[in-house]
C-alpha cells in the first residue's frame, strides 16, 4: 500500500509541475498577445491612412478616365457639328 501511496503522491507532484509550467507558458503568451495588441493599435492609424490614400488614388483614376472620355466626346461632337453644319468657304 505504501508503494501505491508513494506512486500517487509522485503522480500528483508531476501533475502540479506540469500545471505550473503550463501557467508560466500562458503568462508568457498573455504578455506576447498584449504586446501584439499594443503594436497593432499603434499601426492602425498608419494602415488607415494608407487605405485612404489608396482609395483616393482609385477615385482619381476613375475621375481622370471620365474627364478624358468627356473631353474626347465633346471634341468629337464639336468636329461633327463643324463638319456637318458649318460651311467654310475660302475666298
Amino acid at each position: 500500500m505504501a508503494y501505491q501511496d508513494e506512486k500517487a503522491s509522485q503522480g500528483r507532484c508531476d501533475l502540479h509541475q506540469k500545471i505550473d509550467a503550463m501557467r508560466t507558458e500562458m503568462q508568457k503568451l498573455d504578455a506576447l498577445v498584449k504586446s501584439a495588441v499594443k503594436d497593432i493599435a499603434q499601426m492602425k492609424p498608419t494602415v488607415d491612412a494608407v487605405e485612404n490614400a489608396k482609395q483616393q488614388a482609385v477615385g482619381a483614376r476613375i475621375l481622370a478616365r471620365l474627364l478624358w472620355g468627356g473631353a474626347i466626346c465633346i471634341s468629337g461632337g464639336a468636329v461633327w457639328v463643324v463638319a456637318n453644319h458649318v460651311k467654310i468657304t475660302f475666298k
